[in-house]
């Protein structure tokens, strides 16, 4: 018999999460708490009916995903690089390509910090996660 998943507490660990998605263009900030769950490199946490999911690649890129019923969105952080996310529609299916120029990202144990701006919109936003032992 396995024990393999005897234990999955040794595996994650659940946080608490506090950040914010602040529009920097139009000085809109959303702000958040919510509870999550950690391993080594992966975050996930719901808040507003959006599951997120992050997966650290390394100290200079992320995957940044966000999906609801209504959409599915896709980011690939990569320090000072212009990457493409994709926006899918479910509705209709409808997949958008979206330029994002990674201004900065700062990666370590308890926080994520990243400034992006959407090329097409010329507009800039600040994403960060604070993170603590539930």
């Amino acid at each position: 018999m396995s024990t393999e998943f005897t234990n999955l507490e040794e595996i994650y660990t659940k946080v608490i999460i506090k950040g914010y998605l602040k529009n920097i263009t139009d000085n809109k900030t959303d702000n958040f708490e919510v509870k999550g769950i950690k391993n080594k490199n992966k975050i996930s946490y719901i808040t507003d009916n959006t599951k997120y999911n992050i997966k650290i690649i390394n100290k200079n890129k992320l995957l940044f995903q966000r999906e609801n019923n209504d959409f599915k969105h896709s980011f690939i952080f990569d320090n000072n690089k212009t990457t493409i996310s994709n926006y899918l529609i479910l509705e209709n299916e409808l997949d958008l390509e979206i330029e994002v120029k990674v201004l900065s990202l700062i990666i370590n144990d308890n926080l994520i910090k990243i400034n992006y701006l959407v090329p097409d919109s010329n507009i800039e936003f600040e994403y960060k996660l604070e993170m603590s032992d539930e």
